[in-house]
């Protein structure tokens, strides 16, 4: 049951979780409460300090992330070691929390046949975001806008217009005071160590914009412009799209034969075109998949499907880059065995954001890619049509009791403003990995400025750029098959947003 009181119980073998009551409203407390839920992994000292965590979505579970991540976290990115209790939780409406979002009720059959109306490829491994392409922008954009028009009509009288982005960093805020006063420290000195990556950084950028004296350290990795955010403008999100493709060239012509694409080509440029003639075979001639040990009923992949998969890829080129390249190779075959493997089910997390949509939107202005062709100018605007608008503003310059710690690759497909959110917050540092990708790539270099940070405080020198020690193709590591945007977290049907 949820306690005003923060109630440590043993959970998950390894973890302690507790559910904390929290005001719906914390202006007006007669709305009402509901719960968030809270997980923790005690360092090596369990009266050390707290860092908390969010790993982005919006809808991603930070409860299941810590429990299969913790010790990525600890000993590799961002490699806080284990001088630190590391605390995760469940966004509200996310998983373990409220208030409920569900708008479906008990009708599961209507829940799942909505979801799998996204999927043009429903009944095969497709993934629901690999059919959101420009075609399908404008049944999917208003598929959408209805899902959000009947959510407000369901939840009307409910709760759910409660939950966003800033009743999320004021349930941090009310956390660390909780925590403060059940370890015999005063609530009122309560300050937030804090490292969210993608929609994470909204989240710690609010919170650092609401409470600036209340920020102990803040690193916030993969940088979401959050002004954009929250007015519904953030056009730049994909202005580094066509450099991150280049590097896939580039990288794959570095590699000689370790690229399946690269057969004694003597350039990016001829990479680049073996490329390019696949997409305009597929946009041509679809390939047709009709192996029933693969598909439940025959599929066609067309050209959105494959740039759509193309851009899942860019989020982690070192896992994913390998794989690309032999999907390619094979649909330069007109195989398309691969692509199939390549992909799961997985289903839309639907979040409060602006009316119009929610991120990966590109007009204006329009990223051009392959010869011209506009890559991925429309998807995504689906993603989140018709929810009320957080409304929060971001004055300049602000104040942080301690300079944020801002973590970005030289090339980030989706959340590249690093450099923007920085100007907003006096004295913050932005720390660069050169490489391509969603979210810094992992470094000794990184690891050690950001234990350097987290113990004193001392941010990198200005304009400090890291080298990693891992190059796609050429670096032995765990090898992701799976290239696709939402993927099952393994305990029940739901699914979570594990790349955004």
């Amino acid at each position: 049951e949820p306690s005003g009181n923060l109630i440590w119980v043993p959970c998950y073998d390894n973890f302690t979780c507790a559910n904390l009551e929290v005001p719906l409203d914390y202006e007006h407390l007669s709305a009402g409460y509901t719960n968030v839920a809270f997980i923790k992994h005690e360092g090596s000292d369990p009266s050390a300090e707290d860092i908390i965590f969010n790993p982005g979505g919006p809808g991603g579970s930070g409860v299941n992330y810590i429990r299969k991540g913790y010790n990525s976290l600890r000993n590799k990115k961002p490699g806080i070691g284990w001088e630190y209790n590391l605390i995760s939780f469940d966004p509200r409406g996310v998983k373990n929390s409220g208030p409920n979002l569900d708008c479906f009720g008990k009708n599961k059959i209507a829940k799942a046949l909505y979801h799998s109306s996204f999927s043009s490829f429903s009944g095969t491994r497709m993934s629901a975001a690999v059919s959101v392409g420009s075609k399908y922008l404008p049944p999917g954009f208003a598929q959408v806008e209805a899902l959000g028009k009947f959510c407000s009509e369901v939840h009307k009288n409910g709760d759910a217009g409660h939950a966003g982005t800033v009743a999320v960093a004021q349930d941090l805020m009310h956390f660390i005071q909780v925590r403060a006063a059940s370890r015999g420290r005063p609530a009122a000195q309560a300050a937030l160590n804090f490292y969210g990556g993608s929609y994470g950084t909204v989240i710690g950028s609010t919170f650092a914009a609401l409470y600036p004296d209340r920020v102990r350290r803040m690193i916030l990795d993969g940088v979401v412009d959050a002004p954009g955010w929250y007015k519904g403008t953030n056009w730049g999100d994909l202005r580094q799209v066509d450099e991150c493709v280049q590097s896939f060239f580039n990288t794959c012509y570095a590699a000689g034969l370790k690229c399946a694409l690269n057969k004694g080509a003597k350039s990016p440029a001829d990479i680049q075109a073996r490329f390019d003639a696949v997409l305009k075979d597929i946009e041509a001639y679809p390939i047709p998949v009709f192996d029933p040990r693969l598909v439940s009923m025959p599929v066609v992949i067309e050209i959105d499907h494959v740039l759509s998969l193309v851009f899942a890829a860019l989020y982690s080129p070192l896992q994913r880059f390998p794989f690309l390249a032999e999907i390619f190779e094979a649909l330069e075959r007109r195989d398309g065995t691969e692509f199939v493997k390549s992909q799961k089910f997985g289903k839309l997390s639907l979040m409060q954001g602006p009316p119009l949509f929610r991120s990966l939107s590109l007009s204006p202005p329009k990223s051009q890619i392959f010869d011209g062709k506009p890559f991925l100018d429309d998807s995504g605007q689906v993603r989140c049509r018709y929810l009320t608008n957080v409304g929060s503003k971001f004055a300049q310059p602000i104040n942080t009791s301690t300079p944020i710690l801002f973590l970005t690759n030289a090339l980030d497909p989706i959340t590249p403003s690093a450099t923007e959110m920085s100007s907003i917050f006096t004295d913050s540092i932005v720390l660069t990995a050169n490489a391509t990708g969603h979210c810094m790539t992992d470094s000794k270099c990184s690891r050690g400025y950001v234990k350097k940070y987290l113990a004193t405080g001392q941010l990198p020198p200005k304009n400090a750029m890291c080298e990693v020690e891992q190059i796609p193709f050429l670096s032995k590591i765990e090898a992701q098959r799976f290239i696709a945007w939402y993927v099952m977290d393994g305990d029940d049907e739901e699914h979570s947003l594990l790349w955004l």
